[in-house]
């Protein structure tokens, strides 16, 4: 991929690769060695030290307290510091990394790990492997806006505040902008009131997801912008030697086709290290949007079960599975996965058995990208008509069926 820096003007470094890393860190207090690995990071051979994303470590359940001590009301053990959730087939706890401060940067030391070390220590991941990290993805800012959206009250607080030092005729130029943009913030919260599309920002989200308009492949906000266009893989002019096929043809073929799971190494001696989670590959595709929800029943069945997972698509697919708790719903996503396939996206509510644990983790693993619907908003969810047609039908095949 290509990296831009903070100064738009400078030179952007291209043809950056995207790589797996490790990183040994010594602890602090028992010397052990802890193996971090990084997935997606872009590999620059000439930087001395390394630059996390706080946002793709958060991706990853990765519990960032950036706010120094000095800094921090109360101050715990847990300040300033990356609380890194283990493994899910391993059985240690979470593993705090403590930060210190250099000049005004929160950072932390570690260095390259031997091959003894890579081999034998534990090891946390920062950052997961699956599905891909696009910074570019307009639906981060879109699930954002959404969230803001559902604490309206807070915004016209803000905005009242705001028109009664309007009043004032000796504002600078500098507060009088910051007026004028949360003005236009509180307008067009009241204009997506009446219709999305009188509302910029959720116009142009609605005809990227239903018309298709292409969005830019770069982004840069006053940081570093990055092409997300993937290097690796088999290109054109590699499929049509190896195939013997004409170079439009492969075009037209890699068009069509996915490529997940590609791997490769710098160094042939780490080829046996790879991981054989071949969980996106496994399953067959859903080319769809799925929505998931638990449903509960007031009655235990015979079997013992008195919630089902619900999952569901606007157009009227379902699929339930029953269970004996609500915990168990990730085992519910794997009887789907296995029955069904894996849809690209699951959208869910704020459901804790949903949002952390068994269940995301395993949509990353098959490659799925997780959304969560805005708070206090059941009607976004498409699995709860679900849910209201389930027990509608079983309602009446309950009084014309004479069951009890």
């Amino acid at each position: 991929m290509d990296v831009t820096t903070y100064d738009p003007k400078g030179k952007p470094a291209k043809s950056m690769k995207t790589v797996s890393a490790a990183l040994a860190y010594d602890d602090p207090e028992s010397g052990e060695v802890i193996i971090l690995v990084l997935h997606q990071a872009i590999s620059i051979p000439h930087l001395e030290h390394n630059l996390l994303s706080t946002f793709q470590l958060r991706l990853n359940d990765v519990i960032v307290n950036d706010v120094p001590k000095i800094l921090t009301d109360k101050p715990s053990v847990d300040a300033h510091c990356l609380v890194v959730p283990p493994p899910t087939d391993e059985n240690y706890p979470a593993y705090s990394i403590p930060m210190q401060l250099h000049r005004v940067n929160s950072v932390f030391y570690t260095r390259k790990p031997t091959t003894e070390e890579f081999e034998t220590c534990r090891r946390f991941e920062l950052t997961y492997e699956s599905p891909d990290y696009d910074p570019s993805d307009p639906s981060f800012a879109q699930q954002e806006e959404e969230f803001c959206n559902s604490y309206k009250g807070d915004y016209q607080e803000a905005a009242s505040q705001v028109s009664s030092v309007s009043t004032c005729t000796k504002l600078s130029h500098e507060c009088a902008q910051q007026t004028y943009e949360l003005q236009m913030s509180v307008a067009q919260i009241s204009l997506y009131d009446v219709s999305s599309t009188l509302c910029d920002k959720s116009f142009v989200a609605d005809l990227q997801d239903q018309v298709q308009v292409s969005h830019p492949k770069s982004i840069s906000v006053s940081g570093i912008g990055t092409d997300v266009k993937r290097q690796g893989g088999v290109n054109a002019e590699l499929l049509a030697k190896n195939w013997d096929i004409d170079l439009d043809v492969a075009h037209k073929t890699l068009k069509v086709t996915t490529q997940r799971g590609v791997r490769t190494v710098l160094h042939p001696n780490l080829s046996r290290r790879f991981r054989t989670n071949d969980r996106q590959l496994r399953y067959r595709r859903l080319p769809v949007t799925l929505f998931t929800d638990t449903m509960f029943s007031t009655v235990k069945s015979r079997r013992g079960n008195n919630c089902a997972q619900v999952f569901g698509s606007k157009q009227g697919w379902c699929r339930a599975y029953p269970m004996k708790k609500e915990s168990k719903a990730h085992e519910a996503l794997s009887l789907l996965h296995q029955r069904e396939g894996v849809p690209n996206v699951m959208i869910m509510d704020g459901a804790k058995t949903q949002v952390h644990g068994k269940f995301r983790s395993k949509c990353r693993q098959v490659g799925t990208h997780c959304k969560q619907v805005e708070p206090y908003t059941p009607q976004s969810n498409a699995a709860e008509g679900v849910i209201n047609q389930l027990k509608t039908k079983v309602r009446l095949k309950s009084i014309y069926g004479m069951t009890a």
